[in-house]
């Protein structure tokens, strides 16, 4: 279990194979002053301080009521597909898929696990890695060290990239790098965050690691109407293989 955090905390992607896989699962940014002469300073723009603003996005979107994530990544010419879903206060969705196949599907609702096997849904009373620590997970921009984690953040670089457009929305794009302390690894990627409501919405992430390059898209999703449901015709077990 440590091995498997040490290996998140060093690279998300890997974190997402083993997922699939093995069926399983700021720092501080000091303002520069505008204006001189004890004259009122004059608001930020969008790219006076793009780590602070993509900060304040990040941590936005997770505290969002509802959060819909889907995670596409493709390695060695395999892909792998997740569908992460958060209702507040208490409830959690996993479907996972690898090149086009099922392996896991998962429901927790408040502390109790209901998941797929075999096509019959198991209510278990024991699990290892719970759900409801996994939403953090799939916001894999961190800007700095919790005093629990084994391996620490080095620096955070943010360099804003100007305005994006789909459809009707307007995004503020970031590019950022991520280097860790006693590492070579670099984790980086390009966000795009809604302008009109401050939410981070896509992510690419690309990171040279343990299989090479491997590069992952999320799609992020806040007003989507989400229902997460206890199962029906569920059996009981301890564990699940």
């Amino acid at each position: 279990m440590m091995l498997k955090k040490i290996l998140v905390k060093k690279i998300l992607v890997t974190f997402f194979i083993g997922l699939f896989v093995n069926n399983i699962l700021g720092q501080k940014v000091i303002q520069k002053s505008v204006g001189t002469n004890n004259k009122t300073q004059r608001p930020l723009s969008a790219n006076s301080n793009p780590k602070e603003q993509l900060k304040n996005a990040v941590l936005k979107s997770q505290k969002s009521q509802s959060i819909s994530v889907k995670v596409e990544l493709i390695v060695q010419n395999k892909q792998f597909v997740t569908a992460f879903e958060y209702l507040a206060p208490n409830r959690y969705s996993l479907f996972e898929t690898t090149s086009g196949i099922a392996v896991k599907e998962a429901v927790e609702i408040s502390r109790q696990r209901f998941q797929k096997k075999d096509n019959q849904w198991v209510k278990t009373r024991k699990d290892y890695f719970p759900l409801r620590e996994q939403l953090d997970l799939y916001f894999p921009i961190k800007f700095t060290s919790l005093k629990s984690d084994i391996i620490k953040i080095k620096e955070v670089k943010v360099t804003y990239l100007g305005e994006d457009f789909s459809g009707e929305k307007k995004y503020s794009k970031y590019q950022y790098t991520i280097s860790y302390k006693g590492f070579d690894n670099i984790d980086s990627g390009v966000a795009w965050v809604n302008q009109t409501t401050k939410f981070l919405e896509k992510l690419e992430t690309e990171n040279f690691g343990l299989f090479g390059a491997t590069k992952a898209l999320f799609n992020y999703h806040y007003d989507k109407e989400i229902k997460i449901e206890e199962p029906k015709n569920f059996i009981v077990k301890d564990w699940i293989n």
